[in-house]
């Protein structure tokens, strides 16, 4: 995916196929959904841990022209998987794009078991059979069929924090400005129909 459409709001029309679901992780709790999740009874830190950890939750979305994408859904602590809602049927699906993340030596995927740690586009699309687009879900706040909560969809404003915080600037002086910009970019505008015909691989460049 060309760098300039990382962070772009986009919103998706389609049907999740939840049984090429994948939990990637483990991963601590995201920004703000610790005290949530430890407030709904699941998610506390394991002994000797200073977070809760958990997974995330990511569904290949299958929209109505055909196209198909991943979607992160959202965080679910390690005690409540079995809570997970699967929605059924055409869902609108709000979010901001992105691109994947790089491994290391620490973190190490099994895509043939299905194991993921970290996101690998291109592995997790190919298990799946979907385009190399992946969409990290920002509405609703969590909730799901049956009054399940899980899992927590991240709110827009974390996709900003990390661009604009002051900190973050004096750590990578080179980047403030460019990142800035993508955090503003994410913030302010509109988001974009993606699930159209051809639109998906289009857009996302592959």
């Amino acid at each position: 995916m060309p760098d300039e459409l990382e962070f772009r709001r986009v919103v998706c029309l389609g049907t999740f196929d939840h049984s090429k679901q994948v939990l990637m992780g483990p991963r601590s709790a995201p920004a703000g959904m610790e005290a949530a999740s430890a407030a709904a009874g699941g998610g506390r830190a394991p002994a000797g841990a200073p977070h809760a950890s958990g997974w995330d939750v990511i569904t290949p979305l299958t929209c109505s022209d055909g196209s198909s994408l991943l979607v992160n859904r959202g965080w679910v602590p390690r005690d409540q998987t079995a809570s997970l809602s699967q929605p059924s049927g055409i869902q609108r699906v709000e979010g901001v794009l992105r691109k994947g993340e790089a491994g290391n030596r620490f973190a190490t995927n099994d895509p043939e078991r299905g194991r993921f740690v970290y996101l690998d586009v291109d592995a997790l699309a190919e298990r799946a059979g979907t385009s190399r687009v992946v969409v990290y879900e920002t509405n609703g706040g969590g909730g799901g069929e049956g009054g399940s909560q899980w899992p927590a969809h991240r709110p827009l404003s974390s996709f900003l924090d990390f661009y604009v915080q002051p900190s973050t600037h004096l750590v990578r002086p080179r980047t403030g400005g460019r990142r800035r910009l993508r955090g503003g970019f994410c913030g302010r505008t509109r988001p974009q129909l993606l699930c159209a015909p051809q639109r998906t691989l289009r857009l996302a460049g592959v």
